[in-house]
């Protein structure tokens, strides 16, 4: 417990900005379709 609250801070520098999650959302969901269309390009062409 006690290392975890010391970590903290760590993981809170990390963060850039304040995004609404739909946003985040998005952004991870077409990130994803992108990695997966070039992987099928790269293995399936």
């Amino acid at each position: 417990m006690e290392a975890s609250i010391a970590l903290t801070g760590k993981a809170a520098s990390w963060i850039e900005e304040v995004r609404p999650i739909k946003e985040i959302i998005h952004e991870v969901a077409r990130e994803f379709f992108e990695s997966i269309d070039g992987l099928s390009k790269q293995y399936l062409a």
